[in-house]
């Protein structure tokens, strides 16, 4: 798996139109890029669409992160509607029961508001490009149900 991975990889990353480049902001510098007029996620979904093999690859490596699939149990058992403001998903996330337990059972603090911002968006760009979600400026709009393993625990235990 991990050699067919890298083959799509890095053929998917052929495809990115991107041109990195250093910016300084006073004594620290920092890298950042540029892309033509599709998005990461619009471009990384495209491939993925038009190549099932990477499509399922990508799919069966990003549902094996908790983080998504904590943010997939959230959508799917807490906010049970299509379209979801961000500003809910940043407020109410976190504050998840089974996420919370999550955090604790790592030894992870509650993260603060600034990194709410940072890992929530991350999180939605992930789904997005394997087009479980849409994203508009301040809300999402569930697509897809994917049966993932948190998921999965809690409609068991329900039952």
């Amino acid at each position: 798996m991990d050699k067919t991975f890298t083959i799509l990889l890095a053929h998917a990353l052929k495809t990115l139109l991107i041109s990195f480049y250093r910016r300084r902001e006073g004594r620290n510098g920092f890298i950042g890029y540029e892309m033509g007029k599709r998005t990461i996620n619009e471009t990384i979904k495209n491939y993925l669409n038009t190549n099932p093999t990477a499509k399922k690859l990508l799919r069966n490596v990003f549902l094996k992160m908790d983080a998504v699939n904590m943010l997939l149990k959230y959508l799917y058992s807490i906010q049970r509607k299509v379209t979801i403001t961000k500003a809910e998903v940043y407020a109410d996330f976190f504050e998840a029961p089974f996420v919370k337990s999550y955090l604790e059972r790592h030894g992870l603090e509650n993260p603060t508001e600034n990194v709410i911002v940072r890992r929530v968006p991350f999180l939605f760009n992930i789904l997005e490009s394997l087009g479980i979600i849409n994203q508009g400026r301040s809300n999402i709009q569930v697509l897809a149900f994917i049966p993932a393993r948190e998921v999965i625990k809690a409609i068991a235990r329900k039952r």
